[in-house]
């Protein structure tokens, strides 16, 4: 079996690397397309959350990141 890595980040501490407030950007994914529901996490690609905010995201040169909505 071959294994992968992805690195995983918190909204929160993508937020605070981009200087973004985080309720602000909570808002914008709730009323968006994305549904989490119950799920006790829900993963969102750096290109999904950039198409949602409509704004170029950072962190720290990796484009290859799942940020999470959850726990």
């Amino acid at each position: 079996m071959k294994t992968f890595t992805i690195e995983c980040v918190t909204l929160e501490a993508l937020c605070e690397f981009n200087k973004l407030d985080i309720e602000a950007v909570f808002e914008e994914v709730n009323h968006s397309e994305i549904s989490f529901g119950n799920n006790a996490d829900t993963l969102l690609t750096k290109t999904q959350l950039e198409h949602i905010l409509e704004h170029r995201l950072d962190w720290e040169g990796s484009e290859d990141i799942l940020i999470s909505l959850g726990c």
